[in-house]
């Protein structure tokens, strides 16, 4: 006579609860900031370096197709025919220098002086309050204004014709 072999229901929930640990881990992989947080330390450290070698991975092979196409590009007639297409796409080496540093340049500003850029926002300063900034903008036109016409008034009132 055949038996049937029934699991226990704690195996069950064993398998369910490893399921659902799973789910959860696989949603904070995919968004740590909206999915559970697991509650083990090497688990989270573990998953957010996971997700970031895996978007590292990605955009390097991103790069590399594009770099991939861009040498088929100029390998073709279109390529020979108008060059600066490539140039264009892949630049030179000393300007994809000069682009970086330029792009270190301005992040390191913006990071170091940025609050002194932004001063004018924080103190109340232009473009805060648009009302303001119209009537500062008629008041400074009037005054450039009644300065030039007082200017022209005395020339020619002193030009001799």
């Amino acid at each position: 006579m055949a038996s049937q072999t029934t699991t226990p229901p704690a195996a069950e929930s064993h398998a369910s609860t490893k399921l659902a640990a799973t789910r959860n881990h696989l949603a904070y992989l995919v968004n740590p900031k909206t999915g559970p947080a697991p509650a083990s330390l090497i688990t989270r450290s573990s998953l957010r370096t996971l997700r970031y070698t895996i978007r590292f991975v990605f955009w390097r092979l991103k790069y590399a197709i594009i770099g991939a196409g861009a040498a088929a590009l100029a390998g073709t007639f279109a390529g020979a025919a108008l060059p600066w297409v490539g140039a264009l796409i892949v630049p030179s080496v000393p300007v994809a220098a000069a682009m970086g540093a330029t792009t270190a340049l301005i992040k390191f500003t913006w990071r170091h002086r940025g609050n002194h850029f932004r001063q004018g926002w924080l103190a109340g300063g232009e473009g805060r309050d648009a009302r303001a900034d119209e009537a500062r903008d008629a008041h400074e036109s009037a005054q450039a204004f009644s300065r030039s016409t007082a200017r022209g008034n005395h020339a020619w009132s002193t030009e001799a014709f």
